[in-house]
């Protein structure tokens, strides 16, 4: 299914099926675990059983390997969970394990119809909250994703320690610019999403910048970052932007380290940027240092 996979477990009312579902929205190509690939059977040898119960609930090893070897698209996320887990984690780039806190757990299992259960039978609560405990049945080395967050936030708190290649926004560098779709952009994230009024992009970068980079999603333009440079050693990074609607996903970061990799090649030694305060932890995370600098307003 994909070129990089991924797994996301979790005991039940942590949200799988949730995030799947999200994910799905989003464009990627997900499988549902405890739909398509799961059966009854024996934990030791795997063998299907007539009946069984939780530690029953396995996935088929021969179905995830199977899929997991297609490379037709870029990433998959397996969703569920399986008490054979251990047989087919070497298969995953990473592995993603939801967990609540208890009170939000048993509002969860409370409100969960019982047709949602495997069997049609709730799993003893007390084993439950005895697994919440002890993480039992669950992968002890995943990266734990706090999912009591609206699963907006979770999701994209996945897709963010996910490979950048598993994004479906793409980068283009010295892009035709549309002068309108770019002034919406900065309009949507600066000004409130106010009209915007169209400021002429193309001619601007043309005379000035040393080079542009703009992210799409299909042909949207939802990201866009340039910079500007004094035909020597230093150029100067500006107005980095990213869509409202498709911030915290890592695009931002990308467009910033795309940008410093054409700047490098064009034999620039220095690549400045200022910034106000809240976002010095995102430009480090880029690799900027802090230094100190002055700036004079000429105009109001």
């Amino acid at each position: 299914m994909g070129r990089r996979n991924y797994l996301v477990e979790g005991l039940s009312g942590t949200g799988k099926t949730t995030v799947a579902d999200e994910l799905q929205r989003r464009g990627h190509q997900v499988v549902h675990g405890d739909r398509e690939l799961a059966y009854q059977g024996d934990p030791s040898t795997g063998v299907p059983t007539v009946d069984g119960g939780h530690e029953n609930h396995l996935w088929d090893v021969d179905k995830v390997r199977a899929l997991a070897a297609d490379r037709s698209v870029a990433a998959t996320f397996f969703c569920g969970g399986s008490r054979n887990f251990p047989t087919f984690l070497d298969l995953f780039d990473e592995v993603f394990v939801l967990e609540v806190d208890l009170p939000t757990l048993h509002r969860r299992l409370d409100a969960r119809p019982d047709e949602e259960w495997g069997g049609g039978t709730p799993t003893d609560r007390d084993l439950i909250v005895r697994w919440h405990q002890t993480r039992q049945d669950v992968p002890t080395s995943g990266v734990v994703i706090d999912s009591t967050a609206p699963v907006e936030r979770v999701v994209d708190e996945i897709l963010r320690r996910c490979h950048p290649d598993v994004s479906t926004v793409h980068l283009a560098v010295r892009f035709d610019v549309d002068d309108e779709a770019l002034s919406r952009l900065h309009a949507r994230a600066f000004d409130g999403g106010r009209p915007a009024q169209v400021v002429p992009w193309a001619s601007r970068l043309s005379r000035h910048a040393l080079t542009w980079i703009g992210a799409f999603e299909d042909d949207r333009l939802v990201g866009f970052v340039h910079a500007c440079w004094d035909g020597g050693a230093h150029a100067f990074l500006l107005d980095a932007v990213v869509d409202p609607e498709r911030q915290r996903r890592g695009i931002g970061r990308r467009l910033v380290e795309a940008l410093v990799d054409e700047v490098r090649s064009a034999g620039c030694e220095w690549l400045h940027v200022d910034y106000e305060p809240h976002l010095e932890p995102f430009y480090r995370q880029c690799g900027f240092g802090s230094t100190r600098a002055g700036v004079l307003r000429l105009q109001r």
